[in-house]
């Protein structure tokens, strides 16, 4: 197997608009609707400001305003199609066919809706046991190999994540952890603070990787200190209760924070709900090789 990661110059500023309009009778939007979105992406003026002071105005030609709450969902229209390509085509492993005709879906949807792709910029990442990587690469345009993607903030490898690829999560946890506003938190607070704003943090990451113990415990031991002492940098504290009952539901003597096992073990049976219920690509190729979850 491989795993390509495709970076697209300028995303926003090389969109096709006729593309884009054409996306949206194709998705069967009313004809109302996508008039409304033809003259907010049309009608769009741009100036310079120079010593402080706006100077004339100019259209422009292609592309969505970055930064428009709309532009995002626009965006996301226009690569469904991309979507749509590599399922119909379909890929079952890594050999140079589909190595060529994944550059001739990206070459061909970089011609219809102006979205181009950046191959300095892109990587691609192979299993252990992939033999002929130079030829997949050479079919690819793709020459970065890596050992791991990183992918919404998230590393992505074949093999098992290391402790310090969970290092930016630990450095950015730590500096929630200190800051000012955290540090001017009541108990109560800090209670709210650890279950929406630290366990959420944490969910993201469970989402897209495997905790190591090492880094659970971690966490815990942050945690637990944050709440009680507000310090985690303190040394060795007499903790009066145990994390363990902290994280147990109210009605029970806890205080309702979810714990990290209990957050993955709930997400990974939410994948395996997932799997029985949707007609995914992902879906039918588990059940194709595996009786079992």
């Amino acid at each position: 197997m491989f795993c390509a990661k495709i970076d697209i110059k300028k995303a926003f500023d090389s969109v096709s608009r006729e593309f884009l309009l054409a996306r949206l009778h194709q998705k069967g939007f009313p004809k109302t609707f996508i008039n409304w979105i033809k003259a907010c992406i049309t009608n769009v003026n741009f100036s310079v400001v120079i010593e402080g002071a706006l100077n004339g105005y100019f259209p422009s030609s292609t592309g969505l305003r970055q930064g428009c709450p709309l532009s995002s969902y626009l965006f996301c229209l226009v690569l469904d199609a991309l979507s749509n390509l590599l399922e119909v085509r379909g890929f079952k492993e890594a050999n140079i066919d589909n190595c060529r005709k994944l550059t001739s879906i990206l070459n061909e949807f970089a011609n219809v809706s102006g979205l181009h792709i950046n191959y300095n910029k892109c990587s691609v990442m192979f299993s252990k046991n992939q033999r002929n990587r130079e030829l997949l690469c050479q079919a690819l345009s793709i020459f970065n190999v890596s050992s791991k993607l990183i992918y919404l903030g998230i590393p992505i490898s074949f093999t098992r994540l290391k402790i310090e690829d969970f290092l930016p999560l630990m450095d950015k946890l730590h500096k929630k952890f200190t800051g000012w506003k955290a540090n001017l938190l009541s108990l109560a607070g800090r209670l709210q603070y650890l279950k929406f704003t630290i366990q959420n943090t944490i969910a993201y990451w469970i989402r897209g990787s495997i905790l190591p113990k090492a880094v659970i415990k971690f966490f815990i031991r942050t945690c637990s200190k944050f709440l009680f002492f507000c310090d985690i940098s303190s040394l060795k504290k007499l903790h009066m209760v145990s994390w363990d009952t902290v994280c147990m539901p109210k009605i029970k003597g806890g205080l309702g924070i979810p714990s990290i096992n209990s957050m993955q073990f709930a997400f990974n049976y939410s994948v395996i709900y997932r799997m029985y219920n949707s007609t995914s690509p992902l879906s039918s190729w588990l059940s194709a090789h595996y009786f079992s979850p």
